[in-house]
């Protein structure tokens, strides 16, 4: 395998070819035809030098991209089954604890209700309001207002759990954008296309007029490289 080493003294070389360069290019002040000339010199010259670089540089690059591809590739081999079965197990145990925690959460509302119940019909026998009772801090009263199990406890395993995972799929993007536009939902959660915007802006040019879209030509300099 070729060597990725690059030598310092062509380093060095190559740095005292481009700071001068850069130095150069800031001084520019572009007022008229000889000036612009000028800034397309050196725009040229750093073209040029810019193909210098990348020829000197290209083998070394290649070298410690194809070392580093051989690297990702092997690992990768290995990691990739390992990650899949870590992504069945995943699966296989979210759709037990997802059961599980319907089933437990189903026993909290039945126990609940028959707490409730319980309630209303020692009120009843004792011709009061529930409320007025006095039954705070009871084991009637607070199994009423305990709270339900966190899915993590639901779950817990001495191997990890199945954590909460909030997740979301768009169902209709224009009823999103009205909502939107309404100002029912925040702008935050639409993004433009910018990758598609540029497309159209390229063919369309200035007959592109998108409401909320500014167009112009910004230009671009290029140049002729020897």
């Amino acid at each position: 395998m070729e060597s990725s080493t690059i030598p310092n003294e062509q380093i060095e070389r190559v740095r005292t070819e481009v700071a001068p360069v850069l130095a150069a290019a800031k001084a520019l002040v572009v007022t008229d035809r000889a000036s612009y000339e000028q800034a397309m010199a050196l725009g040229a010259e750093c073209a040029s030098r810019i193909k210098r670089v990348e020829a000197i540089f290209t083998p070394s690059r290649e070298a410690a991209h194809k070392a580093w591809r051989t690297i990702t590739e092997t690992v990768a081999s290995f990691v990739d089954p390992l990650k899949e079965a870590k992504t069945i197990c995943g699966d296989r145990a979210k759709v037990w604890a997802r059961e599980e925690e319907a089933r437990i959460r189903h026993e909290e509302a039945v126990r609940l209700e028959a707490a409730k119940k319980q309630v209303e019909e020692s009120a009843k026998a004792a011709g009061v309001a529930p409320s007025s009772m006095g039954l705070l801090g009871t084991p009637i009263q607070m199994a009423v207002l305990a709270p339900p199990k966190p899915v993590e406890q639901i779950t817990a395993s001495a191997s990890g759990s199945v954590r909460s995972n909030w997740t979301f799929r768009i169902t209709d993007l224009m009823v999103l954008a009205k909502a939107v536009a309404a100002g029912e939902v925040d702008i935050g959660v639409l993004q433009a296309n910018e990758v598609e915007l540029r497309k159209r802006v390229k063919v369309l040019k200035a007959a592109m007029k998108y409401p909320g879209v500014e167009v112009w030509d910004e230009g671009s300099a290029v140049f002729k490289t020897r």
